[in-house]
């Protein structure tokens, strides 16, 4: 049953000839959290550009206006087969008939929030394929925004990786083979370099390491296919970036990772383009991938620490350190793009702005968003003891209380240690929020 991904290992020819492993399953998570693995079909996917053209009647020359993009579109068909194949091509059909939108897992297109549109054909090979069952069905990408509704920060990060994925796929010169095979080789040092910045800022949980390793392994087991497609690429790209900030833990050694990766990029020396080679520009928008989705998975990850954070300052801190760093992204972005368009190499030396003005948009929807949180905070107070107190004493003077939870945060946010829990010195600075 050739032409799909079956259980057993498929090949294909990479550029030095050699066999390499297509990866094989995809999965169909439902809106209810119903997930279901599928072998499938070769795939074509698709974006199309929204624009309105419009005629002159009395002269030359037609205006285009541009109106941005789609999502992306991925027709599949979907085979089950093998011992109690009906079982589960019965549970897919009731996922692809839930309402609400599900996630597609695909080894070459990442993890994309789609839909089910249009008709689902369903195939049972009785005859010519004993114990198979085939759906033709089609996947539309989604933001979830509904027409009328208020466009929140998740949409505008959605946008953003849509507009940055699409401009890589835009800029990126891979078609030849000797720019494909170099490029390999510097995306697998890239995430290299990814997996070991976020696994240390991750402090070493398990479940972000796992994760990191598992969308790392699928990168390079399909680098040779990812080279192909660059749309993939760059959203397999952006997904092991944004990995860690799903998981809910270590928020500021995070933020702190976010930042250290961004300024690895930003200082560099600028490359120099070579009339006789567009490497120096594939490595320069692979790192402006990584550049926006970086800004912005920090930006994103600043407000949802904000449950922890207390202080006024500390939402205040956050926006002031988001809008540093778009700034310095903007600074690299035009500093090397002043050094490209001296060179002719190809169109992709020249600055469009895709994806800036969205990453603009969200980090100020973000600073917005926490500006306004901050005034909900609590302002830190300071004062020097002037005599000696317990910790038990001052808390409840201070708090009201001596609960558990409240004392402990009093005695890590004054480093209370040693004999100071028993008794704190005349003249020991004191810190609390009111």
């Amino acid at each position: 049953m050739a032409g799909f991904f079956d259980f057993g290992k498929m090949f294909k020819k990479s550029f030095d000839g050699k066999p390499v492993v297509i990866p094989q399953k995809a999965v169909y998570k439902s809106p209810s959290g119903q997930k279901i693995p599928f072998d499938f079909d070769d795939v074509d996917t698709s974006i199309d550009k929204k624009a309105a053209v419009f005629e002159s009647a009395s002269g030359s020359g037609t205006y285009v206006q541009s109106n941005g993009h789609t999502g992306g579109r991925f027709p599949m068909v979907a085979i089950f087969h093998g011992d109690g194949h009906e079982k589960r091509a019965s549970a897919f059909l009731g996922a692809l008939l839930e309402d609400g939108v599900g996630v597609l897992t695909h080894p070459v297109y990442g993890v994309v929030h789609v839909v089910p549109v249009g008709e689902i054909a369903r195939t049972d090979a009785f005859v010519t394929s004993a114990n198979e069952t085939r759906f033709a069905v089609s996947f539309y990408e989604t933001t979830g925004l509904q027409i009328g509704g208020n466009k929140g920060l998740d949409q505008s990060f959605q946008a953003l990786l849509d507009a940055s994925a699409a401009d890589f796929t835009d800029k990126a010169s891979l078609s030849d083979p000797v720019n494909a095979e170099t490029f390999k080789q510097r995306l697998t040092n890239t995430v290299k370099t990814i997996q070991s910045t976020m696994r240390q800022a991750s402090e070493g949980v398990a479940v972000v390491t796992q994760g990191m390793d598992d969308i790392g392994d699928s990168i390079n087991r399909g680098i040779d296919v990812l080279v192909g497609q660059p749309l993939g690429m760059a959203r397999q790209v952006q997904i092991l970036i944004g990995e860690p900030r799903r998981i809910n833990t270590s928020a500021t050694a995070k933020l702190d990772g976010y930042q250290n990766m961004a300024y690895d990029i930003f200082n560099r020396t600028l490359s120099e383009p070579s009339e006789y080679s567009e490497d120096a520009i594939n490595q320069f928008h692979l790192d402006r991938l990584i550049g926006q989705t970086v800004v912005a998975n920090h930006a994103m990850l600043s407000v949802e620490a904000s449950e922890y954070y207390l202080a006024k300052s500390d939402y205040l801190n956050a926006a002031d350190a988001a809008l540093a760093l778009l700034d310095a992204y903007q600074a690299w972005h035009d500093a090397q793009y002043v050094e490209f368009e001296q060179s002719e190499v190809s169109a992709a030396t020249t600055d469009t702005g895709d994806g800036l003005a969205d990453l603009r948009a969200l980090v100020a929807d973000i600073c917005g968003e926490l500006v306004a949180r901050s005034f909900s905070g609590k302002t830190l107070m300071a004062a020097e003891l002037d005599g000696e107190r317990t910790p038990l004493d001052l808390c409840y003077e201070l708090y009201g209380t001596t609960a558990f939870d409240v004392f402990d945060n009093f005695c890590n946010q004054n480093n209370i240690h040693g004999d100071e829990f028993f008794l704190i010195g005349k003249g020991r600075e004191i810190v609390w929020y009111v």
